[in-house]
């Protein structure tokens, strides 16, 4: 083999292990688990709210919990909270009984999901749960929860669509390839500092 075979050799290697590594990213991101019944399903508001909620919605619908709990605060002060907006879908366009939806309206973000949650799995008896949110949000959300809660919770990774982000063509607009490098960062630093956000 020449020099010029072999630079081309490596060249077409090279190529192939950066592609196969940035479509990786959009699967690590993006763990999904099997769908099986749990305690609960928790839809955590942030992105593409809306897909979020009707995700979590049909997980009900389709019986995999008896119970809808819906996490979040709204970024304007002077409008409801996330968490409300996403019980009214549930309540006004499914009919879903109030009796079977819990709000936590505090939280502005992952970690605060996750914490002001424990107490109410706590008092609930709840040690499954069905986590819904962006895809590429689903890795760093189940870490946090994880951390949170401990290794004996369990968790089941469920992702809603998002209008931009597909996990294996994340790199094809600007707005897909923001929200990976910072989820990417975001664990990281997690895996650095060990602090969550």
């Amino acid at each position: 083999m020449n020099k010029i075979t072999g630079l081309l050799v490596t060249l077409v290697i090279a190529i192939i292990a950066f592609s196969v590594g940035i479509i990786a990213i959009g699967f690590y991101l993006s763990p999904q688990d099997p769908l099986s019944p749990a305690d609960a399903i928790v839809v955590i508001s942030g992105g593409e709210t809306f897909t979020r909620t009707t995700r979590g919605i049909d997980l009900y619908l389709d019986g995999y919990a008896p119970l809808l709990i819906f996490s979040g605060d709204a970024l304007d002060p002077d409008s409801i909270s996330n968490a409300e907006a996403m019980e009214k879908i549930a309540l006004e366009e499914y009919d879903i009984p109030a009796g079977n939806i819990i709000t936590e309206k505090a939280s502005t973000s992952t970690y605060e999901n996750a914490i002001n949650l424990q107490s109410v799995f706590t008092k609930l008896d709840i040690n499954s749960i069905i986590l819904v949110t962006s895809p590429y949000h689903q890795r760093r959300s189940k870490m946090t929860f994880q951390h949170v809660m401990g290794p004996d919770f369990t968790i089941i990774n469920q992702s809603a669509t998002d209008e931009f982000w597909r996990k294996i063509a994340w790199w094809q607009n600007d707005r897909a390839v923001y929200l990976t490098l910072s989820e990417l960062w975001k664990i990281i630093y997690i895996d650095v500092t060990g602090e969550y956000q």
